[in-house]
């Protein structure tokens, strides 16, 4: 009998540290299985983190933008001795009609090209949520200096001109028409190019989208 309550004593036991042991093994199982769903998630929760952060900022300085431009026209703008004043231009409101959207002011010594890519800066900035447009080059084809400017997608593939700008007929409008005036910038009464050439991703734009109205030599008319 006692020989018996031993044997079961014994076994009991055994079943507690088995019970112990495969507690511990499920425990550190289940740790080990939070830490790596975390380690797999966390880099992209940071990373939807950030692109939420960039996209407040970009929509907070567009916003900075349009209260500037409405100042500007407010109060008049006015440029520093040696320097002159450049629009950027975009949709109004109510997507009507194009208007000044920011202004700023370029020394006069500037060279020419490197106001175009400031332009094309701004404008990617507050008009087209980043998208890039580069200032390739000016070139002289037939007495007349023409801007060549390449408009190209986002690196990531996340944005693209055909979907973001181009396919609707509205959005389409109103990009080829900020396009076309703030390069050709008709108002400024300075040394200018004389037309402007917009390429997509390197390639020559063959009327693929009519509503948009950037394909070939687009030329500059000045008020006379």
């Amino acid at each position: 009998m006692n020989e018996t309550h031993a044997s079961d004593g014994r076994a009991s036991a055994t079943r507690k540290r088995l019970l112990r042991i495969f507690g511990w093994t499920a425990g550190i199982a289940l740790a080990g299985g939070l830490i790596a769903a975390e380690l797999y998630f966390w880099p992209r929760g940071i990373q939807q983190r950030l692109d939420a952060v960039q996209e407040k900022q970009e929509r907070m300085e567009r916003e900075i933008a349009a209260l500037r431009a409405m100042a500007d026209r407010a109060g008049g703008t006015t440029a520093p001795a040696g320097e002159s004043i450049f629009h950027i231009y975009g949709p109004d409101r109510d997507r009507r009609r194009e208007e000044v959207v920011f202004s700023l002011s370029l020394p006069d010594g500037m060279p020419l090209l490197e106001k175009l890519r400031v332009l094309a800066e701004k404008l990617s900035t507050y008009q087209f949520s980043g998208l890039p447009i580069e200032v390739v080059r000016i070139e002289k084809y037939g007495g007349r200096n023409i801007a060549a400017i390449d408009l190209r997608d986002s690196e990531d593939g996340k944005l693209s001109w055909r979907t973001t700008c181009f396919e609707d007929r509205i959005a389409g409008y109103f990009a080829g028409a900020s396009l076309k005036k703030t390069f050709l910038q008709e108002e400024y009464a300075g040394p200018w190019v004389d037309g402007v050439e917009f390429t997509y991703n390197g390639q020559p734009i063959f009327n693929d989208w009519p509503h948009v109205g950037i394909s070939g030599t687009l030329l500059r008319q000045t008020p006379r």
